[in-house]
C-alpha cells in the first residue's frame, strides 16, 4: 500500500514539474525569448516526439535563431496540424536554396488563406523562387584563392589591382574606377533617392563635367562600376531585378549605338539575397575580386578573390553540393587553375600534375608539400586534409539520410532523425574549423617567409 502511494505521489510531482516546464516554455515563447524557450521545447519534444505542438514550437524557435536546417526537420515532425507550418517551410527552403520545394510549400499555404493581400504576397514569393531556381541551374564553378573580412568603409584595401587594371578609389560617398591610361573615370553619385553611374573624360589636363550614363545601364540604384581593360565590358552593382539588395551585373558598350547594352545578372555564386558588389577583374594577374555582406555582422563585408578565366565552368545541376556552392558555403580549390605564381609569367596548373592545390594568397599557390616553408604550417595542412575528408563524408551521409527521410515512413524518420540532427550540428563546426585552419596556415607561412627575407 505504501508503495502504491509513493508511486502516485511521484507521478503527481512529475506532472507538476512537466506542467511548469510547459508554462515556462509558453511564456518565453510569447515573450520572443527564443533561445531560452528552445531549450525547454527541445526537452519537451524529446520527451514527447509525437507532439505536434512541441515540435512546431521548437521548430519556430530554431527558425528565429537562424538554425534553418534543424528547423526544417522539426517542422516536418510537427505534421500538418498548424497552417503556418507550410509558410515557414516555404521560407526555410527559400533561405536554404531549395527553391523548388519552397514553391510547393508556398502554394500549399496559399490554398489555406483567403485574404487577398496575403495571397498576392505569397504569389510574389513563388515567382521569386521560380526565378531563383533558374539561377540555381547555372552556378559558376569558381576557384577561390583568398577571402578577407573587413570593415565596409575600407573594403577596397582588399583589392590589389595591377597598374594595367586601373585604380579603384572612394570618391563622393561612392567608388570610382579610373582606367589604366588615366583618361576615363566611372563613378557613382547619389541624386535624390537614387544612385546612378556617371562618366568623365580627361581632355588635356582637365576632367570634363561628369555625365550620367543613359538607360538601360542606369536603372535602379546603380553603383560600383568597373570597366575592364578591353574598354567595352563593364561590371556594376544594382538593386534592379536583383536577388535581394545589390546584385552584380555585366554590360557591354555598343559602339554603333554609342551606349551600353541591356545589363545581365551574372548569377550565382557571385550574387545572393544579400548585398553583392564591386566586381573587379585584373586580367594581367588572372584574378578577380568581389565584396558581399552575406553572413556578416553589421558594418562588415567579406572580399573574395578568385581565379579569372575567359571560359567559364558551371557546377553540374546534379552535384550534391550545388546549393552549398551557390551560397559560397563551400568552394573548390582543386580544379584546373590558370593563375599567376610569384613570377610575372603565367603558368597553367592541372589537377593531374599536382598532389594538391592550396592558395596561400592571390599570387602564390602551393602544389606539393616541399612548397611549405614552415613545418608547423605543413602539420596544419595535414590536419586540414583530414578535416576536408571528414566534411565530405559527413555531407554525403547527411544527403543520404535526408533522402531517406523525405521518402521514408514515420518509423524510419523517427529512427534517423537523431543522426540527422547530430550531423547538422557537427557539420558547421567542422566547416568553421576548416576555415580557421586555412587562415592559420596562411598566417604561419607569411610569418616564416617574412623572417627569412634578407
Amino acid at each position: 500500500m505504501r508503495r502504491y502511494w509513493l508511486v502516485l505521489l511521484l507521478s503527481g510531482w512529475i506532472g507538476i514539474v512537466s506542467a511548469n516546464v510547459v508554462d515556462d516554455a509558453t511564456s518565453l515563447f510569447h515573450e520572443q525569448r527564443y533561445q531560452e524557450a528552445s531549450l525547454l521545447y527541445k526537452k519537451l519534444a524529446d520527451q514527447n516526439p509525437g507532439s505536434s505542438l512541441y515540435q512546431y514550437r521548437y521548430a519556430r524557435c530554431l527558425y528565429e535563431l537562424g538554425q534553418y536546417e534543424q528547423a526544417i526537420v522539426h517542422f516536418q515532425l510537427s505534421g500538418e496540424r498548424y497552417t503556418l507550418r507550410n509558410y515557414y517551410m516555404g521560407v526555410l527552403h527559400e533561405l536554404t536554396y531549395r527553391f523548388s520545394e519552397a514553391t510547393d510549400y508556398y502554394a500549399t499555404y496559399a490554398e489555406s488563406i483567403e485574404e487577398e493581400q496575403k495571397r498576392t504576397a505569397i504569389a510574389e514569393r513563388i515567382e521569386y523562387c521560380k526565378r531563383m531556381e533558374r539561377y540555381l541551374q547555372r552556378v559558376e564553378d569558381v576557384v577561390i584563392t583568398d577571402s578577407v573580412i573587413t570593415d565596409k568603409e575600407a573594403f577596397l584595401n582588399a583589392y590589389h589591382l595591377s597598374e594595367e587594371a586601373g585604380e579603384l578609389a572612394f570618391e563622393d560617398g561612392g567608388v570610382s574606377h579610373t582606367n589604366q591610361r588615366n583618361d576615363r573615370k566611372y563613378s557613382s553619385r547619389k541624386m535624390g533617392d537614387s544612385i546612378a553611374i556617371y562618366a568623365t573624360e580627361k581632355l588635356l589636363d582637365q576632367w570634363t563635367e561628369p555625365h550620367r550614363l543613359p538607360y538601360p545601364l542606369n536603372q535602379e540604384n546603380c553603383s560600383y562600376p568597373y570597366l575592364m581593360s578591353d574598354g567595352v565590358t563593364m561590371y556594376f552593382a544594382s538593386t534592379a531585378n536583383s536577388m535581394g539588395g545589390y546584385d552584380l551585373f555585366i554590360t557591354r558598350y555598343n559602339h554603333t549605338a554609342d551606349t551600353f547594352m541591356n545589363p545581365e545578372n551574372i548569377g550565382m555564386p557571385f550574387n545572393s539575397p544579400a548585398n553583392d558588389y564591386m566586381m573587379a577583374i585584373d586580367e594581367t594577374q588572372g584574378i578577380g575580386w568581389w565584396a558581399t555582406d552575406r553572413r556578416q555582422e553589421e558594418g562588415k563585408v567579406i572580399v573574395y578573390s578568385f581565379v579569372y578565366k575567359d571560359e567559364k565552368q558551371y557546377v553540374a545541376p546534379s552535384d550534391s553540393l550545388l546549393r552549398e556552392k551557390a551560397q559560397m558555403l563551400v568552394y573548390n580549390t582543386n580544379k584546373e587553375i590558370h593563375a599567376p605564381l610569384i613570377t610575372e609569367e603565367k603558368q597553367t596548373i592541372t589537377k593531374d600534375s599536382l598532389l594538391f592545390t592550396f592558395a596561400i594568397n592571390s599570387k602564390t599557390i602551393y602544389t606539393k608539400e616541399s612548397d611549405f616553408q614552415s613545418e608547423k604550417a605543413l602539420t596544419l595542412f595535414h590536419e586540414l586534409q583530414l578535416t576536408e575528408d571528414s566534411i565530405n563524408s559527413m555531407q554525403g551521409r547527411l544527403s543520404d539520410l535526408r533522402q531517406q527521410y523525405r521518402t521514408g515512413d514515420t518509423e524510419l524518420r523517427n529512427s534517423i532523425s537523431a543522426e540527422i540532427l547530430s550531423l547538422e550540428k557537427q557539420l558547421p563546426l567542422q566547416q568553421i574549423h576548416l576555415k580557421q585552419l586555412t587562415l592559420s596556415i596562411r598566417e604561419e607561412e607569411y610569418r616564416v617567409t617574412q623572417e627569412v627575407k634578407p
